[in-house]
């Protein structure tokens, strides 16, 4: 690369750079905040856990999901998953879906053993 080459290159990232400088430019806050939801689990019979979490207005409907894997979906806020067995730890998630299907909300995951 020539000087005069190296010094075109330089000038012109240069000026590049600076363009993006200034109030003129636009702004991307990003996504919005996912709400939190809150989760209980409560074993209800020997082969039965029910999940109850806190509801969410932007959420149409709810994903849950059992040790990673989708268990179901639901339009409440409240499931009883009746296909579990004894001596396994088993651990939940709730999504909130949007009506476009975007993420609004989602609970940490709640973990329970049943023996």
């Amino acid at each position: 690369m020539t000087p005069r080459t190296r010094l075109l290159a330089t000038t012109l990232a240069l000026t590049l750079a600076l363009a993006g400088c200034g109030h003129d430019h636009y702004y991307d806050p990003g996504p919005p905040p996912i709400a939190g939801l809150g989760l209980t689990l409560t074993r209800v019979g020997p082969e039965a856990i029910q999940l109850d979490w806190s509801f969410d207005p932007a959420a149409a409907a709810y994903e849950v999901t059992r040790d990673g894997f989708p268990l179901a979906r639901a339009a409440t806020t409240s499931l009883v998953d009746a296909s579990v067995v004894g001596g396994f730890r088993y651990c939940y998630q709730v999504t909130g879906r949007g009506v476009s299907g975007a993420v609004v909300s989602v609970t940490s995951v709640g973990c329970i053993t049943v023996f």
